[in-house]
């Protein structure tokens, strides 16, 4: 799966201006600040219909203006008609076409291309903030944004994906559920219906607190479907871990050039029992605290090298070559699972990396595993002096 063409409309500090890509290596150089950053923003904004530094859709849109507009026009291998996209059938039955016509739109979409065929899917983001921001694929609004999830993957490779490690729980169980939500559309959906429960579930104990009253039923209407949502989450997050695993050592080896011990190593509150036991045993002290101590939403990942916490003792560079590897992980099981390759965003691809990593880096990228990449650096000439160095043919290169 690549991205061949972009389109920004009134996004951050581009009024108007269109990219074309090629299907391997994209490079945007320029100084801090002139929006080569911006342009993988957008690019994972079309792939999963939010900001990838957290900002809100009011921060996207260029100053003064009102909206701002992505359009991608993507081509993917897929699988034969007869295995043909759930969300576009959905799509298109909502829009009221009879069989015939559903046949024969669905099968407009699809280019002949030996035993696979190549898909062309033209992405368009129309956003006015405040509003209800609309995606649409080949014409077809989505119903529910969350239906969109998975249909491009992606991975994001930033600066600052070491608070992965520094930082709390919460960016880890991030990395997990969007890994899974890419993954599995079933897991999105469930983890969302838990989420809204879990927020459902605090807000009554917090009240409770505030009238000096308690009902019990009412939590009892949260805690079965919440069990029964968390035992499975737990099940898919440590099915998910088992094959994740064996990827990340391999490829953090491949990035350290030699075989260090690293472990990933996820922990949950389940392991000492269903949900259902620790809601019931956890209830009084939930009251007191007002909110919710036990489940799933308190899953964690432990990072250790050779032994020793990754957080305590690791330098720099041996933290910037972990995520490294926990990305590049992340990539391969989307590219295996999901049957094509993500994209992948390379923010700044020269941070707290030497120029041998970074070439090594390189080289393992321009293997048949990966497919089309975007790297953002500061230094258009020295970085294409590596892409010579290395043998790795000529990227494309705008400089911003």
């Amino acid at each position: 799966m690549y991205l061949q063409r972009l389109k920004l409309i009134q996004f951050k500090n581009y009024l108007s201006r269109e990219f074309s890509f090629g299907g391997k290596f994209n490079c945007l150089s320029g100084q801090n600040g002139m929006g080569k950053t911006n342009v993988l923003e957008a690019i994972y904004y079309l792939c999963l219909t939010k900001s990838c530094q957290g900002l809100s859709d009011r921060q996207l849109v260029t100053y003064g203006k009102d909206f701002f507009r992505i359009e991608g026009d993507f081509e993917q291998e897929a699988v034969a008609p007869e295995e043909q996209s759930v969300v576009q059938l959905q799509a298109l039955e909502r829009q009221g076409s009879d069989l015939q016509n559903m046949a024969a739109d669905v099968e407009e979409a699809y280019v002949p291309y030996g035993k696979y065929e190549t898909r062309k899917s033209a992405v368009v983001a129309k956003v006015i903030p405040g509003k209800r921001k609309e995606f649409e694929v080949n014409g077809l609004i989505y119903e529910r944004l969350a239906e969109h999830i998975g249909l491009l993957p992606v991975v994001f490779i930033a600066p600052d994906d070491n608070l992965l490690v520094m930082e709390g729980s919460e960016g880890r169980r991030r990395f997990l559920d969007l890994t899974l939500s890419q993954l599995d559309t079933d897991y999105l959906f469930k983890l969302m219906k838990y989420n809204k429960l879990l927020r459902q579930r605090n807000a009554s104990l917090k009240q409770f607190a505030q009238q000096g009253t308690f009902n019990q039923s009412l939590i009892a209407t949260y805690d079965a479907p919440m069990s029964e949502l968390g035992d499975w989450l737990h099940v898919r997050r440590r099915e998910f871990m088992e094959s994740f695993l064996p990827w990340f050592q391999k490829y953090h080896g491949l990035i350290a050039g030699r075989e260090e011990p690293v472990e990933c190593i996820y922990r949950s509150p389940l392991e000492k029992g269903p949900m259902a036991a620790l809601l019931k045993k956890q209830l009084e002290r939930d009251r007191m605290l007002q909110r919710t101590e036990a489940g799933v939403h308190r899953d964690d990942l432990l990072f250790s090298m050779g032994g020793h916490p990754l957080k305590k003792y690791g330098s720099q560079g041996q933290i910037k070559t972990f995520v490294l590897a926990l990305k590049l992980a992340q990539y391969r099981l989307l590219s295996e699972q999901k049957g094509k390759k993500p994209i992948l965003l390379l923010d700044d691809l020269f941070d707290k990396l030497d120029n041998g990593r970074v070439l090594s880096l390189l080289q393992l990228l321009n293997g048949e595993d990966f497919g089309q990449v975007f790297i953002t650096h500061t230094e258009g000439e020295a970085l294409e002096e590596l892409f010579e160095q290395g043998g790795l043919g000529a990227p494309v290169h705008y400089k911003i």
